[in-house]
């Protein structure tokens, strides 16, 4: 009998079940750059909710709130730039964390080949356009992580389509396999009742054979 050839694994699949948090954490680094980006506007806003949450009043939240906006459209530019370059800080540390993660965690996003190195060149791009100031408002980094994510799960499942074409005979084989091994199983364990069973009765009669006939007509 000819021994049959060997099933190759199956190449693995990225699914969003397994992107969510990363996809997630881009989200929220992107939201911190545009509060930082509009922070002429979340900064008054801000204050004066820290300000409520310190001392138990609303009041006291809406006029610090106040103050603050008044501060705020008088020193306008400042506040801007400071927003800025506030912005451009932690979209940078958005991006190297978020790619961080990428590289340990999936790096197959990433890999030695055509579409690998065309998601890095898409991610480099996007980073560079999200430092350039104002534009950074726009999610550039989740956008990123989704596009790669979804090239990769494309590219996957079309490989794991292929492996599954290729070793369709394989696959029936080891079905089948599998099968005849749980009827052999089951046969087996049929098997072995009916012998205990038999066993049994065997034990029972040479049991009753031992015993004396004066004893088995008393009883």
């Amino acid at each position: 009998m000819r021994a049959r050839k060997k099933l190759p694994p199956p190449p693995p699949v990225m699914t969003w079940g397994k992107a969510w948090w990363i996809l997630a954490l881009a989200g929220v680094f992107d939201i911190l750059r545009a509060m930082c980006e509009q922070m002429w506007f979340f900064g008054p806003a801000l204050v004066g909710v820290t300000a409520g949450v310190a001392t138990g009043s609303t009041t006291a939240g809406e006029t610090v709130a106040g103050i603050a906006g008044v501060f705020g459209l008088a020193t306008g530019e400042s506040i801007e730039f400071f927003g800025l370059v506030l912005a451009s800080a932690i979209g940078l540390l958005g991006w190297m964390v978020v790619g961080f993660l990428l590289v340990v965690f999936n790096p197959r996003m990433f890999a030695n080949n055509a579409p690998g190195r065309m998601a890095a060149l898409r991610f480099l791009l996007a980073l560079l356009a999200s430092e350039t100031p104002l534009v950074g408002t726009v999610p550039a980094l989740s956008a990123a992580v989704w596009s790669g994510y979804r090239a990769q799960m494309k590219r996957e499942k079309e490989a794991y389509k292929k492996w599954e074409e290729e070793n369709a005979a394989a696959l029936r084989a080891a079905r089948q396999e599998q099968q005849l091994a749980a009827i052999q199983m089951q046969q087996a364990a049929a098997a072995g009742e009916a012998a205990r069973f038999a066993q049994a009765e065997v034990e029972e009669a040479v049991a009753e054979s031992e015993i004396p006939d004066g004893l088995r007509e008393a009883a």
